[in-house]
């Protein structure tokens, strides 16, 4: 098998050395690693990546990287989810809550979070994004929002508990933060801890969902409003075309500009 050249550096790469393939060509283990590229962003980078495509992956990650790093919350809950109401960013990791290491976060928009749900040993028991969650406190009420409480045994220990967020404009359509992963007891206190993580997670997401919900409807309302001024106006312009005052071109045109065509 024929040896092949790195698109970087012009040198030969051999066939079990390490190399990134990308679309237009391949890369070798020393360039790639000298551009940053890391092992997670080699599970990320698809074969159908150019070079120029990932120089610019590189350096928006590198300005998140940097964002993050200075990142200034005005709401923290627990180490798992940083929020600033003001950017209207949030900053969710998925590693658990009990693991006190370095966390990675990851960078959305308030406008990128669309749902949520809390999933307890692979069970839904709350879900929002629908107007039904009560803020702060206790879960939710509601049909649907718990499943399971007076209708089945519960399990005394939770294998499991994650919150999923449904975001847009993300790899996944779902993030998944994940709180616990090992068997606890549910009459422990950190079950309780993460419990409260997750209610007080579901929470925030309530109100930034209701907002975004609310801005759409502001939108629709203005846009209404603005489409019922527009027609007067035509209305009044209309009348100056029927009274010879301007032509049939001049109305046309003005027509066009106020239905922003």
């Amino acid at each position: 098998m024929a040896k092949k050249t790195c698109m970087v550096c012009g040198a030969e790469i051999g066939v079990m050395s390490r190399k990134l393939q990308l679309k237009d060509g391949v890369v070798c283990k020393k360039c790639f690693k000298k551009m940053g590229v890391t092992l997670d962003d080699m599970k990320m980078i698809p074969a159908q990546m150019t070079l120029e495509e990932l120089q610019q992956y590189l350096s928006q990650r590198d300005e998140e990287t940097v964002y993050i790093e200075n990142f200034k919350p005005t709401d923290n809950i627990g180490d798992i989810g940083k929020f600033n109401d003001d950017e209207e960013v949030a900053l969710l990791s998925n590693s658990a809550y009990i693991n006190s290491k370095a966390k990675h976060y990851t960078k959305f928009s308030y406008s990128q979070i669309v749902d949520y749900e809390i999933l307890e040993n692979g069970l839904s028991i709350a879900k929002g994004g629908i107007g039904r969650a009560a803020v702060g406190g206790i879960l939710f009420g509601g049909a649907g929002a718990i499943v399971g409480a007076s209708t089945r045994k519960q399990k005394e220990v939770c294998d499991s508990l994650q919150v999923k967020v449904t975001v847009k404009g993300y790899k996944d359509p779902a993030f998944f933060i994940k709180l616990i992963s090992t068997g606890t007891k549910k009459d422990g206190i950190i079950y309780r801890l993460n419990m409260e993580i997750a209610q007080e997670l579901a929470s925030k997401f309530e109100l930034i969902i209701e907002e975004n919900k609310s801005k759409v409807h502001q939108q629709q309302e203005n846009l209404g409003s603005a489409t019922v001024d527009a027609a007067d106006e035509i209305r009044k312009f209309k009348g100056l075309l029927d009274d010879g005052i301007i032509t049939q071109e001049e109305f046309d045109a003005k027509k066009k500009q106020l239905l922003g065509l």
